[in-house]
């Protein structure tokens, strides 16, 4: 046949044949280097999904969208064992039943139980106390722990201490027992009750006859401002805001009234409707972090923006003691769960400083945005 075909059609045929060649050898091409990439996808789905597995089995369980204070710690039994004190297991099961509340009352038991351990305490043989002390404090602190979160003012007050034990290493254990006892008397004299009465008196001047006087919670620095002021024949009226489930406006409302300072109480819920009266709020804290933020009984927030939102002044009483060096947010990634509530019950919230008009503390009235200055200023009288 192809001898029929004139040289012309022979060429044409032939560039025909080598067209379906190039195109056979390509569609299996296609088909050859398809199954491996196939292959390759699947080995690396089998791989992406393996990394996954990994990762899920590794990574921190994440909150729920219900539950965002899941990640929280939970409160875990209290144990107890024989170098325990009596009064360091008293104390944790007091602070975990919210019988001792407030930063204050905590600190002060706290460092009343230390007295008691270091009283009690005997040194092994071959060592003296100032050296064997801190490891058995150490392990009173982690009892305190499970009982309930250290607050600052008592983490300030545990690394005051460590550091104090230095100063006794070659005392007797006699003389380091009662130089240890009167330092931890002259500490809670000085830095809570020496100066709670000195914010009282300042924070006394910003009260007036005829003011209305609006108070969060229970604060023990606030409640003997006020009664401070009545003292002094000041005649003003007091608001009591309370929230659940802790309710310790009421106490507040009760010791006023005991007073016979005119005072109402309300819930949160119910302090926009009068706030036209109020002319100043007074509330405590349980800690000013260093970007000059509060950290306050939770709803403390709430109230100060209500406050803000009517150019009504708010005053922060809080000793020195209760400043902070941690640089805090929010109030989701540290806090605390108030045991028997539910899921979502913390005892703490985080207030901006830009609602804060002044903290009033022992060295004087000053912005929120003083704190680290006082922080660092503590921290070089300590060098």
């Amino acid at each position: 046949m192809s001898k029929d075909l004139t040289p012309a059609q022979a060429k044409a045929l032939k560039k025909q044949q080598k067209q379906a060649q190039r195109a056979a050898r390509k569609e299996q091409g296609g088909n050859v280097g398809g199954a491996p990439q196939a292959s390759q996808q699947q080995h690396g789905s089998r791989k992406h999904t393996a990394v996954g597995n990994v990762g899920q089995s590794s990574a921190p369980e994440t909150a729920a969208p219900d539950r965002p204070f899941a990640h929280l710690d939970q409160h875990k039994p209290i144990v107890s064992a024989a170098d325990i004190h009596p009064a360091i297991l008293n104390l944790a099961l007091q602070m975990r039943r919210c019988n001792v509340l407030g930063s204050t009352q905590r600190c002060v038991a706290m460092m009343e139980a230390f007295s008691k351990v270091i009283e009690d305490y005997q040194s092994p043989p071959g060592t003296t106390l100032g050296r064997s002390l801190a490891a058995h404090l150490s392990r009173q602190i982690e009892v305190l722990k499970v009982g309930r979160a250290l607050s600052v003012s008592q983490g300030n007050a545990i690394r005051w201490l460590k550091q104090h034990l230095s100063a006794v290493l070659d005392f007797k254990d006699v003389a380091a027992k009662e130089e240890l006892q009167l330092a931890i008397k002259s500490f809670v004299r000085e830095r809570l009750e020496v100066a709670a009465k000195v914010i009282v008196k300042s924070a006394g001047t910003h009260i007036r006859n005829g003011d209305t006087v609006l108070t969060f919670g229970h604060s023990s620095v606030v409640y003997q401002t006020l009664a401070a002021a009545r003292k002094e024949g000041k005649e003003f009226s007091v608001i009591c805001v309370d929230t659940p489930p802790l309710f310790e406006g009421k106490r507040s409302a009760v010791e006023l009234v005991e007073l016979e300072i005119p005072t109402s109480y309300i819930l949160i819920s119910a302090v926009p409707y009068l706030l036209d009266t109020v002319t100043t709020v007074m509330v405590g804290a349980h800690a000013m972090v260093s970007n000059g933020h509060l950290y306050s009984r939770v709803g403390t927030s709430l109230v100060a923006m209500a406050a803000f939102d009517r150019n009504i002044p708010m005053l922060v009483l809080c000793e020195t003691l209760k400043f902070s060096e941690r640089i805090q947010l929010d109030a989701f990634s540290v806090n605390e769960m108030i045991p028997g509530e539910g899921p979502n019950s913390v005892f703490y919230d985080l207030t901006d400083s830009k609602y804060i008009s002044k903290v009033i503390t022992e060295v004087g009235a000053l912005p929120a945005s003083s704190v680290p200055v006082i922080l660092r200023e503590y921290k070089t009288q300590q060098v």
